[in-house]
């Protein structure tokens, strides 16, 4: 937890919102996929997770 990069995870995480995905706020928790999820619903998150790791 030391060397994590809070900075990252916080451009990260409004990068993702900004796309439209929402996640946890905080990066030591995690993430979760279920059966309510379309292929729509994570084809969007994989695009917005996408350009959010390409803005770091």
């Amino acid at each position: 937890a030391k060397l994590s990069d809070t900075k990252g995870f916080l451009k990260y995480f409004h990068t993702l919102l900004e796309n439209g995905v929402f996640i946890a706020p905080s990066q030591f928790e995690c993430c979760f996929l279920s059966g309510e999820h379309s292929k729509e619903d994570i084809d969007k998150t994989l695009e917005a997770m996408e350009i959010a790791l390409k803005n770091l």
